[in-house]
């Protein structure tokens, strides 16, 4: 009998202290972050949600803290990675100033599924890496779970978006990434954040997936750095015991 497991990914918060406006708006990005909240509390009911970097704008224990009071107050659990926008201590750190339902977790096992966090962040830098030793803990844990349907997420893109300036800060090393990949026909799905935009493509049976941020978008296909105009977004993911992995994403409506 398939009992699906009903989760959520938002991606790309940008908290900031002081706050963040949206572009040609009044409205912040912790303003962006509630609306989409308020949405998925009214039509969701995840299991828990991934969040896949760029919590913060820019490292400040004063933002962490919001994120925090913002994300990690009522409902279910939040497991995070960091983005390159991120402190992955000083974020973690925030997590023990006050309870909270955010964590900072690498395997989440659910059912027949694992859930793989990876952490691309690369200090002073914009675009990504897995270090070897991150590399290593992808191939142990999923040698460690072969009977285990496999989601893998990480910040940054292993996947051209074909705009000249986004690809700039792209996974450097996404050759290493599928060597690992590749040889584990467990794995099902690989999610990411950091492009702002939603993108889907397929690696063998492997589906990929982008998901926009929560609060501003950028402008797929443009050689130069520029805005969208779609609203905040989340994406909806549905894991079936069976394997089968599916996932549509939600854009949020702001009300100016």
């Amino acid at each position: 009998m398939d009992t699906p497991l009903d989760i959520i990914q938002i991606t790309d918060l940008h908290i900031a202290h002081p706050p963040r406006k949206l572009p040609d708006s009044s409205l912040t990005t912790k303003d962006s972050l509630e609306v989409v909240l308020q949405t998925i509390a009214r039509d969701e009911d995840p299991a828990f949600m991934l969040c896949t970097g760029d919590l913060a704008n820019h490292p400040d224990p004063i933002a962490y803290r919001h994120i925090h009071e913002i994300v990690g107050v009522d409902g279910c659990p939040v497991y995070c990675l960091p983005g390159n926008h991120d402190d992955p201590l000083m974020a973690q750190e925030a997590a023990t100033l006050q309870p909270s339902r955010l964590e900072w977790c690498r395997v989440i096992t659910r059912g027949n599924w694992v859930i793989i966090m990876l952490d691309s962040h690369v200090e002073g830098r914009i675009d990504g890496r897995l270090a070897a030793t991150e590399l290593a803990f992808l191939e142990q844990t999923l040698t460690a779970h072969p009977d285990h349907h496999a989601l893998i997420c990480l910040h940054h893109h292993p996947e051209p978006m074909q705009s000249r300036w986004l690809d700039n800060h792209i996974l450097k090393n996404a050759t290493e990434f599928y060597l690992v990949t590749d040889k584990h026909p467990q794995l099902r799905a690989i999610l990411w954040g950091h492009v702002h935009q939603a993108w889907s493509g397929q690696r063998g049976q492997v589906q990929l997936h982008a998901t926009p941020s929560t609060c501003f978008q950028f402008l797929p296909r443009s050689d130069d750095f520029a805005f969208d105009q779609r609203p905040p977004a989340y994406r909806r993911i549905r894991l079936h015991s069976d394997g089968n992995f599916t996932s549509s994403v939600n854009f949020c409506e702001l009300t100016l």
